[in-house]
């Protein structure tokens, strides 16, 4: 959706100001020239939007809006132009340096024109090494550095519903970080988390409303973000044992109100650990399919598959079927790379994509592959060099 919006200019000798209504989406416009100064401040609203921001861009026209010719390329410092703008209601301000553009010129026929164009999230790969958090395109162009200061991060889910990354946090309290893919420029702190430390897989139901989120040392958590009742324990860790909570990947089955996810070990585990599934009230805990190595998972709800890694190696990707029946070796990730720590699926376009480690002592290499379905097309999008276990990984798919 586009909407344009004119406004006369009093620019340097000229006087007078009247606005012309255009299409909703941008409304009470002002302008204010400062002809000593050859600057000109232009005020407006934007109306909501379904992605919650907008690019806005600037014309000028010195002949009645016959064109638009004069250059609107200078801005002063926080003038809301530009990708970005949250599409809000709130009062905005662009100051224009005519100095800089048009110095020395004049006109008595000048108008300006807000072109504000409804921003989409774009499909991109988003993943974390120690505290940064990078962005890249799905085919491993543009890796971009987004944001430094991340708590340690083990897990990640994209929320494209509200434009958002959510991040599980390890330490005390294991609070839940957000990420707005759109507005960008911070992170924060969303939720507090269930308590106890370990934060592990971390997964959202728009349709709900709901956070799930997985302790290393005690079971999942449901957090309904329109109810007052906090956090609920639905799975504990007396119920898994042997195991002692969850780990790795959770994935949610929205149309069935299923959440599925693996479960946590200490020391030596001989094939204990499981894929299990549960219904989001916590009741029907069940054990899908033995799945001893690695933390990755991901549902394929098209097909009714779930991908996930065992051993050997803990890099060994299999399929089955959502009910742990029909399980297949889809392929093995090459060396030097040996943990996958996460996995997602894009179905339409028939490729997965691995967040790999060369080793679970050091952590330090890294890398972000893809592959097809059937594990054929194998490649390395991105090697980097990590510090410590922060290392969540997802995409967003548009």
């Amino acid at each position: 959706m586009k909407s344009v919006v004119c406004g006369v200019i009093s620019l340097l000798l000229l006087s007078g100001m009247a606005v012309q209504a255009g299409p909703v989406a941008v409304y009470d416009v002002g302008v204010v020239p400062d002809s000593p100064n050859k600057k000109v401040t232009v005020t407006y609203r934007l109306a909501e939007t379904n992605t919650g921001v907008a690019n806005v861009g600037v014309d000028i026209s010195s002949d009645a809006g016959e064109t638009w010719a004069v250059p609107a390329n200078t801005y002063y410092p926080g003038s809301d132009v530009g990708p970005g703008i949250p599409a809000d209601g709130t009062l905005r301000q662009i100051v224009w340096d005519a100095r800089a553009d048009w110095n020395n010129q004049y006109s008595t026929q000048m108008l300006v024109r807000i072109n504000a164009t409804a921003e989409e999230a774009q499909g991109g790969i988003y993943y974390v090494s120690s505290t940064k958090l990078y962005r890249m395109n799905l085919d491993g162009s543009a890796n971009t550095l987004l944001y430094d200061g991340l708590p340690k991060s083990c897990f990640m889910t994209a929320d494209e519903a509200h434009n958002r990354l959510l991040f599980s946090t390890w330490f005390s309290g294991s609070a839940v970080w957000t990420y707005n893919v759109l507005t960008g420029g911070f992170a924060s702190q969303l939720l507090v988390g269930p308590g106890y430390s370990g934060g592990q897989g971390i997964a959202y139901d728009p349709a709900t409303s709901t956070v799930f989120a997985g302790l290393y040392y005690n079971g999942l958590y449901a957090y309904n973000e329109g109810s007052a009742q906090g956090w609920q324990r639905i799975v504990s860790a007396a119920q898994l044992s042997p195991m002692i909570g969850q780990r790795g990947q959770i994935e949610v089955d929205p149309a069935h109100r299923h959440v599925y996810f693996r479960s946590a070990y200490n020391g030596t585990c001989d094939a204990c650990r499981w894929i299990w599934r549960v219904d989001y009230n916590g009741s029907n805990l069940t054990q899908i399919i033995q799945a001893n190595g690695g933390d990755a998972m991901s549902l394929d709800l098209v097909n009714g598959k779930i991908y996930f890694t065992d051993e050997p190696g803990n890099s060994t990707i299999y399929r089955c079927n959502l009910d742990g029946s029909g399980r297949e070796t889809v392929m093995t990730v090459p060396a030097p790379y040996m943990f996958c720590i996460a996995l997602k699926l894009d179905v339409a376009n028939n490729k997965m994509y691995l967040c790999l480690i060369n080793d679970d002592t050091t952590w330090e290499y890294r890398a972000v592959s893809r592959a097809n379905l059937d594990g054929s097309g194998y490649e390395v999008l991105q090697e980097y060099s990590g510090t410590g276990e922060g290392y969540a990984f997802d995409l967003f798919i548009r």
